[in-house]
């Protein structure tokens, strides 16, 4: 597949989500997943249904000097209870000549952070409506990039999430073997005001450090929405430095849950049903 081939498909994603979102909008799920964030929470996916998180359009200014990132798209699926997949692409375009960072040098027009992922809830906690912190795992590959690394990679991200009455935190600790086949670890730290709130205000601070490399710092405010139970939309702000180059960056998007399917054992049976007129 050539870079353009890839980045004509991701464009055309754009054009089919306006009907997607519109007949949507009203669905019964819960849009859980984790943008504006560079790390996620400990919860999944139900199971049979799909998440989208989408931003359409953003801005970065980084070590590879300035970009449009249009889009970053992340696809999550509920394959079974505690479970999910989750594939995710940054389509990135330079506004300049991209620098060559590491000895490795970038094209202009790119498909970056491609990878294919597996969540699994270890413990159900608060974001799962029990008790105690909720524990979650996501491993996978990390996939060549188009016009990036041409490499493949591993990463393993433990999530420990924590909801009380006024805020919610979730801490991600990263390693990974990354494309250039360089140990790196990455590690963040959310933090979001009243999820009863119909907008609530979230924050990030992340370290990124590559063994014998860059090390990245940055800092992240934004917000997020509640529109319904299938929609939130976020923006955010993030200021970043990459071993003492500031950066920064704005993105937008939004989180779609759309329900594929009711599992069988959810669904209520004639034979469990409380006869008329009787009490449960």
């Amino acid at each position: 597949m050539t870079t353009g081939l890839a980045t004509t498909r991701l464009r055309g994603l754009l054009l089919v989500l306006p009907p997607i979102v519109l007949a949507t909008l009203t669905a019964s799920s819960d849009a859980l997943a984790y943008r504006p964030f560079d790390g996620t929470d400990a919860d999944v996916a139900e199971h049979g249904e799909f998440e989208l998180e989408l931003a359409p359009l953003g801005y970065l200014y980084d070590a590879n000097g300035p970009s449009l990132q249009l889009p970053t798209v992340v696809f999550n699926y509920g394959v079974a209870e505690g479970v999910e997949l989750v594939i995710d692409a940054r389509h990135q375009l330079a506004l300049g000549t991209p620098h060559v960072i590491s000895g490795m040098s970038l094209d202009r027009d790119r498909v970056t952070d491609t990878d294919f992922l597996a969540k699994f809830i270890l413990r159900k906690g608060t974001l799962q409506e029990h008790t105690g912190v909720s524990v979650a795992t996501e491993v996978g590959p990390l996939l060549p990039e188009l016009g990036g690394s041409h490499g493949f990679g591993v990463s393993d991200d433990v999530i420990v999430s924590m909801r009380w009455h006024n805020v919610t935190a979730h801490l991600n600790t990263q390693p990974m073997f990354d494309r250039e086949h360089r140990a790196a670890l990455l590690e963040t730290l959310i933090l979001e005001g009243p999820f009863r709130w119909k907008v609530r205000p979230v924050s990030e601070l992340a370290v990124e450090s590559e063994w014998y490399g860059a090390t990245t710092a940055s800092a992240l405010g934004g917000a997020i929405a509640r529109v319904s139970d299938a929609l939130d939309l976020d923006v955010a702000a993030r200021a970043l430095e990459t071993d003492g180059r500031a950066g920064y960056e704005v993105r937008a998007g939004f989180t779609l849950g759309i329900p594929i399917f009711e599992p069988e054992a959810e669904k209520e049976s004639p034979a469990g049903r409380t006869p008329e007129g009787e009490k449960p």
